[in-house]
């Protein structure tokens, strides 16, 4: 067998080294052209967010925790944040679910999350937006209840559509969480309830899941639990440690993590799925026991409950935390994806942050409002190209040729009377206009103009309509008029039009 010299394995690795080098940067510059045009003027920022994908299957609608970075011109609330898909034509649904003066802890629906990563946008720098959070949208219908417990006080909130919220008893609330956020349960008598929605009452599958740490190995608890002795849900047993357990209309089931008892204050992520033949137990984001069970759910009257069964047993003693129950089994990728964002969500996302162009913000001191259409009725009396606005000439019997101050012009034939006219008005800059007005002036004593609305928001590559009554008396003398069509808001003039009126 030959074996190669130093110098020789130096120059191979060299070259390929080279080689690798060439293609990554010739990857990088694609990537970069590829990136989408900038969303909406009005935000100054954006990040281009990369998430990792930690399984071996796209994910539909996936809920991703990102923990966002207070960033230089965020709102203090970070009411203006928004987020995009990467090619910038989908706004994705996102829920803050606590923030401080550093950082916000945002869930963010990834309409589709593929291997080995996903990047998406998120957008910041707009003193003037709002809130626009949509809690609903991020929880696919799937979700029955998506308890964060992050609340301070009073009731636990569910951010699901199917309200279903608990009312705490003798839980310290507002205790530091696995994200955020987090209730701990003391006393015996420390439970939130949900009462029986029939939301709960799934037939066929279902999955449990909570974040927990327990201060207390020499307890058989309940965690989150459907039900009492005929129910299902998560829990710890005295002498065996982490439990899940069902019950079916003729039979039950239970499953040990198989590691004895867990370590106190510790977080575990604990997970029980099942889809009608197959209950699966999962920790920390591992498959750590299985068994084939098929059947429908009991379904009983029973109420749910975390921290305990019912009312007066089996206290869970620690802090409980991000607790959700789904009607379908959720899969092993969905569940160790949602385990490493919320374990290490710095190691499995990254930011790249992106300031507005400078050839967007020349154009920003530009405006380019212009009106590009002027009709009565189906008659054009002024026309311009889509793309460019570049004015256009037109033909046809109301068009005639006129002396202006010596000048031979294009006039259009205007009679006298009333006119309803439409006016169409493009922005071809980069930012929206807002409140933007029309005026008219050079019309003679005896005519007048009313536009419709008063004001108008355009927005970047958007085209609007203005109405216009005009009236052109009968003491008008005969002639030709230069009008000109005057667009403006509070900055000053943003664009305008001249039109020639032979008034006859």
């Amino acid at each position: 067998m030959s074996t190669l010299s130093n110098r020789s394995r130096a120059k191979k690795s060299f070259f390929i080294l080279l080689i690798l080098t060439i293609f990554s940067f010739t990857s990088l510059t694609f990537c970069l052209a590829d990136d989408p045009a900038w969303w909406n003027n009005d935000w100054t920022y954006r990040d281009k967010i990369t998430i990792a994908n930690a399984g071996s299957t796209t994910l539909t609608n996936f809920p991703a925790y990102i923990n966002v970075p207070y960033r230089e011109g965020m709102q203090s609330d970070y009411k203006d944040l928004r987020f995009t898909n990467a090619d910038g034509t989908l706004i994705l649904d996102y829920e803050i679910e606590a923030y401080d003066s550093t950082k916000a802890d945002i869930w963010v629906r990834i309409p589709e999350f593929p291997v080995p990563s996903v990047s998406i946008w998120m957008y910041y720098g707009n003193k003037n937006a709002t809130s626009g959070q949509n809690p609903e949208g991020v929880w696919d219908s799937d979700y029955l209840m998506v308890q964060h417990l992050e609340e301070t006080s009073g009731t636990c909130t569910d951010s699901t559509s199917n309200h279903n919220d608990g009312a705490p008893h003798s839980v310290q609330q507002n205790i530091l969480g696995k994200i955020d956020g987090a209730d701990e349960f003391k006393l015996d008598g420390s439970y939130i309830g949900f009462g029986n929605n029939p939301t709960f009452n799934t037939p066929s599958f279902v999955t449990f899941e909570s974040w927990i740490t327990t201060n207390n190995n020499n307890l058989t608890t309940k965690i989150v639990q459907k039900g009492d002795w005929d129910g299902h849900g998560l829990g710890q047993d005295k002498w065996k440690g982490w439990q899940s357990h069902i019950t079916l209309q003729d039979k039950g089931a239970k499953l040990d993590w198989g590691k004895g008892m867990p370590q106190a204050n510790r977080w575990y992520y604990l997970v029980m799925t099942y889809d009608g033949s197959k209950m699966i137990f999962y920790v920390d984001g591992e498959k750590v026991a299985e068994t084939d069970i098929s059947g429908n759910l009991k379904i009983t009257n029973r109420n749910v409950f975390i921290g305990a069964d019912g009312t007066s047993q089996k206290f869970f003693k620690g802090i409980i935390d991000e607790v959700r129950i789904s009607k379908v089994a959720r899969s092993a990728d969905w569940i160790k994806q949602t385990y490493f964002l919320i374990k290490d969500n710095p190691g499995n996302i990254g930011f790249v942050s992106e300031k507005i162009p400078e050839a967007v913000i020349k154009n920003i001191t530009t405006p380019k409002l212009k009106v590009v259409t002027i009709r009565v009725g189906e008659l054009i009396l002024a026309d311009s190209d889509r793309n460019t606005g570049e004015e256009l000439a037109i033909s046809g019997e109301h068009i005639t040729k006129a002396v202006y101050k010596g000048n031979e012009v294009s006039a259009v034939r205007f009679s006298k009377g009333t006119h309803e006219v439409t006016l169409k008005v493009s922005n071809f800059g980069m930012l929206t206009q807002r409140d933007v007005n029309m005026r008219v002036e050079g019309l003679p004593e005896g005519a007048s103009a009313v536009f419709t609305p008063e004001n108008q928001i355009i927005r970047t590559k958007e085209t609007v309509s203005f109405n216009a009554r005009c009236i052109i008396g009968s003491d008008v003398p005969d002639g030709v008029y230069k009008y000109q069509l005057i667009l403006y808001n509070q900055l000053g003039v943003l664009g305008q039009r001249e039109i020639y009126l032979f008034v006859e």
